[in-house]
This record gives C-alpha cells, sequence and structure tokens, in this order.
C-alpha cells in the first residue's frame, strides 16, 4: 500500500512532462497584410485579398519542416470555395521566420512571415 502514492505521484509527474506543446514558438505569425493565427483548435492564413488557407496543427520533424493537407478559399462572387491543397512550411533554425508554401492551379505561393501580429491591414474589396 506504501507504493501507490509514489506510483500516483510518478504517474502524474509522467503525464504532465508529455503534456504536447504547439512546435511554432510563437501563436501567430505575420508579413504585411498576411496573417498565420490560430483559429478553431488549426490555423487561418488570412490577409491575402479575397482568400484565406486553413491547415491544422502544425508539427515540424526534426529538420523543423512539415508538409499538411490544408483548404484554400477564394471568394467567388457568390461564396467562397474550398480546395484541398497541401502545404509545406519550414521554420528557420533562430525561430525568426516561418516559410508557408502551397500551389493552388499550378501557382505556387509562398510567404516568409515574423513573429508577431500583422501592422498593416491590406484594402480589399471582394464583389
Amino acid at each position: 500500500m506504501k507504493k501507490l502514492p509514489f506510483f500516483l505521484c510518478s504517474l502524474c509527474i509522467l503525464i504532465l512532462g508529455c503534456k504536447s506543446k504547439d512546435p511554432l514558438p510563437a501563436e501567430v505569425w505575420s508579413s504585411d497584410c498576411v496573417e498565420l493565427a490560430p483559429f478553431e483548435g488549426a490555423y487561418r492564413l488570412t490577409g491575402v485579398c479575397c482568400e484565406y488557407v486553413l491547415l491544422p496543427a502544425i508539427e515540424t520533424n526534426k529538420k523543423r519542416t512539415f508538409k499538411v493537407k490544408g483548404s484554400y478559399h477564394s471568394f467567388t462572387g457568390a461564396g467562397y470555395t474550398d480546395i484541398p491543397i497541401e502545404i509545406t512550411g519550414n521554420l528557420a533554425p533562430n525561430d525568426t521566420t516561418l516559410t508557408l508554401k502551397y500551389a493552388v492551379n499550378s501557382q505556387e505561393n509562398v510567404f516568409v512571415l515574423n513573429p508577431g501580429s500583422a501592422e498593416m491591414k491590406c484594402q480589399c474589396f471582394c464583389y
């Protein structure tokens, strides 16, 4: 019976020590108007006129890169499209930049983001 408190204490330490954490050193990343921020348990890339990208939680590998399935949404005049895409990314070794890449209709989009919120708001009119 004396081993039970030791076992419970050890189990608690193990559980708390294994708690997963977001591998990104900053919660929000941006460049000019573009911003990557948490959205409903995942991420949303916004700030590009009349479009946005949704991507799941990011887990980098040992090389600090990742590849995830996401969705591209653009305004059509009647609503937003929902196109499945693959997003690749790289976190710089010094944690100063996060690069995101994806292609839509054979056009590659590349964003190099820095920690922090977007400092600009771009004017966009989606009709």
